[in-house]
């Protein structure tokens, strides 16, 4: 039993971080892109997974989601050597799809918690 959830416990946050690196990669190329910053596709990689365990540890904090954001941010700027603005430029098609993640499981659990008193 216990070797179970020992093992669940290790999982999880490996999964968390390959999805996490997985759309970083992607979003951060699409955020360079729109930045107009040319960037390698293997410098892409290196920051992608230096955001995605950075992101996974700073979740588990209260307030992790801000300040994870704030954290990619700056990592964006230091590591592209450009400005704040551009910062958040980079991390823009993450924000864009933290949203919409988010407002579809508000539908999803509205429509669950409305399927219940049915």
């Amino acid at each position: 039993m216990f070797t179970k959830i020992l093992t669940l416990g290790l999982m999880v946050p490996l999964i968390a971080i390959i999805v996490i690196f997985v759309l970083e990669v992607i979003s951060t190329y699409i955020g360079l892109k729109l930045a107009k910053i040319e960037s390698e596709f293997k410098e892409i990689l290196k920051v992608s997974l230096y955001k995605a365990i950075l992101i996974t540890v700073l979740k588990l904090l209260p307030f992790g989601s801000i300040i994870a954001l704030i954290a990619s941010i700056f990592v964006n700027k230091t590591y592209f050597n450009t400005d704040w603005n551009k910062g958040i430029l980079i991390e823009l098609p993450l924000i864009i799809l933290q949203i919409i993640v988010f407002i579809f499981s508000m539908l999803l659990a509205i429509l669950l918690i409305s399927a219940n008193f049915n």
